[in-house]
């Protein structure tokens, strides 16, 4: 199991220094208003993603029953392709209204948030059949294409909405070359020990990955209304770089986890201990990671960036121990939603929201400074995700204490799929079929 969590991590972290190694090439062909124009709109895909996919790629993992999964997952699909068709009917008015850079970034969003709905689910569905070697071939093909075609686009002079075009093209061919074979299998009727997932399941989780999203934009969004497109354009700048370790491991430690939790949940065994593991082992990463992007970043930020971008050195280095903590929490707070804890998680990016988005708007409006803005959106994130961590850690404590004993485990095999999962097919229980 470690080594093919290090080999989906790898994976990630290949694919995604690919997306981050291009970003010279960006800066040196696209303006600070002009990027940040693309970082705008990929702001709002991230954003209303919770809604296109109602977090259903958070509960599939620990559901057992077939017939639950495949209503989840028409669900799903329906209500990406909703949000989708949204954004394009208000890319088609503001186009005939008039208001063409409006509509170019509408087009973008409408563009990420297809691609993001469909990977996210379909990588849902790998987790739970705990195919880990198609997860990380699609993590790598995904970045390296992805990257490839956004060099193209850039050295051709093309528009920046193609930026958005080549991450749906890359993301969109990596999941059709790694989708499991299907072969006829039985499938499993319902399971009592499922958590239902209905309305107000539904509405507490997404509302809770909305907060999220907007949370992890706030600092984007927050620059861009109240300083202006190049101070988003800065902002967006740095992110990518100072994101970059959560960008290169990130997806990948969180997809390693959630395999672990769902064979957990499926199993019956203890979360707690599973999470004790995991956090003690992303605590060291965090504070490695801290400590490179404060000292190692903005020594080179001058050569990465090229001329006019000399504000982003100050956002980097205020921006490093707060990247370093979401890299510890992020991964774990997929689990309050798996085992039912959703109202806890609502609380907890509520206040997020309150706290950093309040401080953040105050200190924007009071001084018009960005280094001001960054570094007091900075000290409240670091508060809000220690208190989200020790949320975590109560929640699991006491989804042990209450249901573990009273879920009848399932049998280990000693192989890396989940037994009994029913009408996974045998190509997504098999490992190396890709």
């Amino acid at each position: 199991m470690r080594w093919q969590s290090a080999r989906l991590i790898g994976a990630q972290a290949l694919g995604q220094l690919s997306l981050v190694a291009v970003i010279p090439v960006l800066t040196r062909h696209y303006d600070p208003g002009v990027f940040g124009a693309y970082q705008l709109a990929l702001a709002a895909a991230t954003l209303v993603q919770p809604v296109a996919t109602l977090r259903i790629e958070l509960v599939l993992p620990a559901t057992r029953a077939d017939d639950r999964v495949r209503t989840l997952l028409r669900r799903a699909v329906a209500s990406t392709l909703a949000v989708t068709g949204g954004f394009v009917a208000a890319c088609t008015y503001l186009a005939l209204t008039g208001r063409a850079d409006a509509a170019l970034m509408t087009a973008m969003a409408a563009t990420l948030v297809l691609v993001y709905g469909w990977v996210s689910i379909d990588n849902a569905r790998l987790i739970r059949a705990q195919q880990v070697q198609a997860l990380a071939t699609r993590n790598l093909v995904a970045g390296l294409l992805s990257a490839v075609l956004q060099v193209g686009v850039a050295l051709a002079g093309l528009e920046v909405v193609w930026l958005a075009a080549a991450v749906g093209i890359g993301r969109g061919v990596a999941v059709l070359l790694t989708r499991p074979r299907r072969t006829v299998a039985a499938s499993r009727p319902e399971d009592t020990f499922d958590l239902p997932f209905g309305g107000a399941r539904a509405v507490r989780t997404v509302l809770s990955g909305l907060l999220s999203s907007t949370v992890l934009q706030l600092l984007m969004l927050v620059s861009g209304g109240f300083l202006g497109a190049a101070a988003a354009g800065y902002v967006g700048a740095a992110q990518r770089v100072t994101g970059a370790p959560a960008s290169l491991i990130g997806q990948g430690v969180a997809q390693a986890v959630q395999v672990r939790f769902s064979r957990a949940l499926l199993t019956g065994t203890s979360l707690l201990a599973e999470v004790r593991a995991v956090g003690r082992a992303l605590a060291a990463l965090s504070v490695t990671v801290a400590v490179g992007l404060a000292l190692v970043a903005p020594l080179g930020s001058d050569w990465f960036f090229g001329p006019g971008w000399e504000p982003v050195k100050d956002v980097l280095r205020l921006l490093a121990l707060p990247v370093a903590l979401q890299l510890l929490v992020a991964p774990l707070n997929p689990l309050l939603v798996m085992i039912g804890a959703e109202r806890a998680l609502l609380r907890v990016q509520a206040g997020r929201l309150a706290l950093s988005g309040g401080a953040s708007a105050a200190a924007a409006a009071a001084t018009g400074s960005l280094t001001t803005v960054v570094a007091v959106f900075a000290a409240t994130t670091v508060v809000a995700y220690l208190g989200n961590l020790a949320v975590v850690v109560h929640q699991v404590r006491a989804h042990d204490a209450t249901t573990l004993q009273q879920t009848p485990p399932v049998p280990a095999t000693g192989h890396e799929t989940v037994p009994a999962l029913g009408a996974v097919h045998a190509a997504e229980r098999t490992e190396g079929t890709r």
